[in-house]
């Protein structure tokens, strides 16, 4: 059945980059240890993590050995995931959930509002890194959503977002998100017609390229929306 409520809006969450600081250093430790376990003697700098960060970590391994073959880059996306969930301490050591980010969720939380969490990560991984930045009290079994895409390349958060839409109704989404297509998921939610996405950036990051209606550096610019 479908929840109907008045001037309720949607808050969608982009997670990495977003709720979280501090992930380039668990990133780079993981990478470079499959890259040890698995012999090559090439390592990334947290300069390159920080670069490449948003994009498959089959990405990174690609740019940094070039001559292998893509199998091999997947083998080791594999191997770097694996290692994430299953040593899930170098997670706990290394973020923290974005300055402000509590305060927003929670008058989030509070108000007669909604809110969801969208992460490209894969399900194994998701509840630490929610449980390692104190949000996942926000976002409980039916709000957060782990797209998983690494694994499954043809699922999206667009598909995510649409799957939960048909099962509830709002008057209103804002997104907030790090990437274009954070960004875009506001063109999928077909029949509300206000509409508002904020691009965040941490305050020594640069902004991604998109046409976004906000772009904040301080969460706490989301809560406008409930003004």
């Amino acid at each position: 059945m479908l929840q109907q409520v008045e001037q309720k809006k949607l808050f969608v969450w982009d997670f990495h980059g977003v709720l979280e600081k501090g992930n380039e250093g668990a990133v780079l430790e993981n990478s470079n240890f499959v890259l040890e376990q698995a012999g090559f003697r090439q390592r990334f700098s947290l300069e390159d993590v920080t670069r490449f960060y948003g994009q498959h970590w089959c990405e990174y391994f690609a740019w940094l050995l070039p001559e292998e073959q893509s199998e091999t880059h997947q083998e080791l996306q594999r191997a770097a995931f694996t290692r994430s969930y299953e040593s899930p301490d170098v997670i706990y050591d290394c973020i923290n959930p974005t300055d402000h980010a509590h305060e927003v969720l929670d008058a989030i939380d509070q108000s007669l509002h909604d809110q969801i969490l969208i992460s490209n990560t894969n399900h194994e991984t998701l509840p630490h890194f929610m449980k390692a930045t104190g949000t996942d009290r926000y976002f409980p079994d039916n709000k957060h959503f782990a797209v998983d895409n690494h694994r499954n390349p043809e699922k999206t958060k667009q598909d995510v977002l649409i799957d939960f839409l048909r099962e509830n109704q709002y008057s209103g989404i804002v997104t907030i998100g790090d990437s274009p297509k954070d960004i875009a998921l506001i063109q999928f939610a077909n029949g509300i017609h206000y509409r508002r996405s904020y691009l965040y950036a941490h305050p020594e990051k640069e902004f991604r390229e998109c046409e976004a209606d906000h772009h904040i550096r301080d969460l706490r610019d989301v809560l406008n929306e409930i003004r």
